[in-house]
């Protein structure tokens, strides 16, 4: 059920983000300035913001360097390279190369053009869809994994497992299934951009 209520709440929370990014690159000439200081400042404000959801997205098992650079590439107003990142996060770039390889490899992120010396990256706009594509290729195959093993288990002689009770081994694979099976309709209504089993999962979570 976590899950579930994390997928809920890291979807309001991108699109509250997205919101404010959008709003934040309209012109306003009352905010424009030359002033290192203020730019400084600014700058600093947006690597605290991308360490703080850094933080957030290893709770997904992804590592703190992902989230920073997908925030900062997510609220950019234009594409940006390794190197603008290694600048904007103060990291190294052997850290930020490979965090790349593997948003890419998940579609958080997508290329978006360059030369052959500098690669330019955007976020991916459509967030419910990354979410989907996550779950469909680890937390399934994580289930699938725990299936299989269960059943392994459980076929097992009861005189080579006599330490084992069985009982609580068959409501573990009820509970693996049922994971599976409200993983599969959630997957469903994700890709059907129905948010109502999220809605009611979260009132569950509340409950």
């Amino acid at each position: 059920m976590l899950l579930y209520i994390m997928v809920h709440i890291t979807m309001n929370y991108m699109t509250r983000t997205r919101r404010s990014s959008e709003t934040s690159k309209k012109p306003n000439k009352s905010r424009k300035s030359t002033d290192p200081t203020r730019r400084s400042s600014e700058k600093a404000r947006l690597k605290a913001f991308a360490d703080s959801v850094g933080d957030f997205i290893r709770y997904w098992g992804f590592r703190r360097i992902h989230g920073q650079i997908w925030t900062v590439i997510y609220l950019s107003n234009k594409p940006l390279s390794g190197v603008e990142l290694t600048r904007t996060l103060g990291v190294s770039k052997a850290l930020v190369s490979p965090a790349l390889g593997e948003l890419l490899s998940h579609k958080l992120i997508l290329n978006a053009g360059g030369d052959l010396k500098t690669k330019l990256y955007i976020a991916n706009p459509d967030v419910i869809s990354v979410i989907a594509d996550v779950l469909q290729t680890r937390e399934v195959r994580l289930l699938d994994d725990a299936q299989s093993r269960f059943t392994a288990l459980s076929k097992a002689p009861l005189s080579k497992l006599p330490n084992i009770d069985f009982p609580r081994l068959t409501e573990l694979g009820s509970m693996i299934a049922m994971a599976r099976s409200v993983l599969d309709l959630l997957l469903q209504n994700i890709r059907d951009r129905d948010l109502s089993l999220l809605n009611s999962m979260m009132n569950l979570g509340k409950a």
